[in-house]
């Protein structure tokens, strides 16, 4: 059972297999849900809506935080959005009534170690991390930039998502930092029950790792369920469908969100001094992750 003021955080250096875990547990609970109800109807991968928001809410949704803090965020400066954001528990009563798995792309700290994010009321964190080489390249289809300027992003500890000066952006401004500060603020915390899953056993290992996000998120024990969203998950089934319809997430420059569903891209596209400066900069953290 879910304590209706709970909530769970699924949090992530951007690029990194958020959304690939969100839709699989739509689809886990869509299914579980489907199967008590009418065990004899059968859902697919034509069933997933690409043109629909999945259930949960990204923390830096400017609407969301509105209303949990009763003012219009837009209003406020950045420095004011900051000493409140940590305040704000993810609990008010519009949102009891959902299974609450909110996305996170913010650090959980600043580079002073204080809190960027509240996490009172959480059950539980699910990280993903995702090998800095790879991500390279996924950013630079997302958001249009080179790669040198991706490089300089996950370098860059004061990175920041979203731009407080456009008024008309859904998203208040999200603190990232650098990649290896971002995953040790999620990772070395110890005040909530937290598992670790790399993209890459993800890809390798599907039914182990999202047999193990269903069991930790209190979903489904079914392993026919769990079977059947990993595969109306798979790559090759959200490729085809993002083909007859574009994704509600779907990168602004127009490029494909589900691309490859691979590793080692950053390998082999990367130049040796591009890929010497990530795994010069980020070694003790690569190593502490089993990053070779």
């Amino acid at each position: 059972m879910h304590d209706k003021n709970n909530y769970w955080y699924l949090a992530s250096y951007p690029k990194s297999g958020n959304t690939w875990c969100r839709l699989f547990i739509n689809e886990i609970i869509k299914i579980t849900e489907v199967d008590n109800q009418n065990p004899s109807q059968k859902l697919n991968a034509s069933n997933i809506n690409l043109k629909k928001n999945l259930s949960s809410f990204i923390v830096s949704n400017r609407t969301w935080v509105d209303d949990q803090i009763g003012i219009d965020s837009s209003e406020l400066t950045q420095s004011e959005i900051d000493k409140i954001r940590p305040l704000v528990h993810n609990h008010f009563p519009s949102y009891t009534n959902i299974l609450k798995f909110h996305k996170v792309h913010d650090a959980l700290t600043k580079n002073n170690n204080k809190k960027n994010l509240s996490t009172k009321n959480c059950s539980g964190i699910v990280y993903l991390i995702r090998n800095p080489l790879d991500i390279i390249v996924s950013m630079e289809s997302f958001f249009g930039w080179n790669k040198n300027k991706c490089i300089n992003f996950m370098l860059d500890k004061d990175a920041k998502l979203a731009d407080l000066s456009d008024r008309s952006t859904n998203q208040i401004c999200q603190y990232i930092g650098r990649w290896d500060h971002h995953v040790k603020s999620w990772t070395n915390q110890n005040e909530v029950p937290l598992i670790i899953c790399k993209y890459e056993d993800l890809l390798k290992y599907p039914t182990r790792e999202f047999t193990k996000i269903s069991y930790f998120l209190n979903l489904s024990r079914n392993k026919h369920h769990i079977l059947k969203a990993i595969n109306n998950c798979s790559f090759k089934n959200l490729r085809k469908l993002e083909r007859k319809t574009k994704f509600v997430e779907a990168s602004p420059k127009g490029n494909s969100f589900f691309r490859f569903g691979q590793e080692g891209k950053g390998e082999k596209q990367l130049s040796k001094k591009q890929k010497e400066t990530i795994l010069i900069n980020f070694e003790k953290t690569l190593k502490n992750h089993n990053y070779s």
